[in-house]
């Protein structure tokens, strides 16, 4: 009997340990998406625009997000971010528009214009998948230059590319950075690629997306046209993070 009871303590304490550990292991992982008011970023965002079947332009943009309010609700606390535009260093920076984020069931929700995504959830773990999207109406048309475009359009599952990995990223070097691939779809007539990486203790710092359609009567849609010539519409843009505190 004593045996027995000294066997069910151990199991017990086993449990406790290890239940310690996973909060832990969470709360360092919610680092690589840290929320703190006064906390901001920069960035330098180079876009690629397509319209009406051909090459539009190509835009650099610097843009800085800073966390500026907290607020709660039923759910739990609520950062309001702020995100400013600027098109030289010598400018100064210009209010665009903000946008909430928030840490709640494990999950990170980020909502900008209404349109709510979880780009990450806890733990943090290689190979994981999960339904970035579940809040997004994936059909919603957007206008993009004038275009009507269905940007979320057959996106796959959110996927943890990599983990604890090095990167070098603009002028920084990170050594604990993750890699989270959003999509990577691509058939004749669209084109869906998203990946984004992010360091701990700093949160995004790099980010890529791709949304390119192609139309028939405009463009010839083939594998063997390359999509700078094959695109009817959409963008390419890539940010990198350029100042953080």
């Amino acid at each position: 009997m004593a045996r027995l009871l000294y066997l069910f303590v151990i199991i017990i304490l086993i449990s406790c340990v290890k239940n310690v550990t996973e909060e832990v292991d969470i709360e360092s992982d919610k680092a690589y998406f840290p929320l703190q008011v006064g906390k901001y970023k920069e960035y330098t965002v180079d876009s690629i625009l397509f319209r009406q079947g051909r090459f539009l332009d190509s835009v650099r943009t610097l843009v800085r997000e800073e966390i500026v309010n907290i607020t709660s609700d039923t759910v739990g606390d609520l950062y309001i971010i702020l995100r400013s535009n600027r098109r030289l260093t010598t400018e100064p920076w210009s209010p665009a528009a903000s946008y909430t984020a928030r840490i709640a069931d494990f999950k990170v929700i980020r909502n900008e214009g209404n349109v709510h995504f979880i780009p990450m959830v806890f733990p943090i773990v290689l190979r994981q998948q999960w339904d970035g999207l579940a809040l997004v109406q994936t059909d919603q048309t957007y206008n993009v230059l004038g275009e009507s475009i269905e940007i979320y359009q057959n996106w796959d599952p959110f996927l943890v590319e990599a983990v604890d990995e090095s990167a070098k990223i603009g002028s920084f070097q990170f050594d604990q950075v993750i890699s989270i691939l959003q999509t990577d779809e691509e058939d004749i007539l669209a084109k869906r690629y998203s990946l984004e990486k992010y360091a701990k203790g700093v949160g995004l710092i790099y980010k890529e997306l791709t949304v390119l359609d192609c139309n028939n009567t405009i463009n010839q849609c083939s594998d063997n046209v390359p999509w700078g010539q094959r695109a009817t519409k959409g963008f390419l843009l890539k940010q990198f993070i350029t100042k953080y505190n």
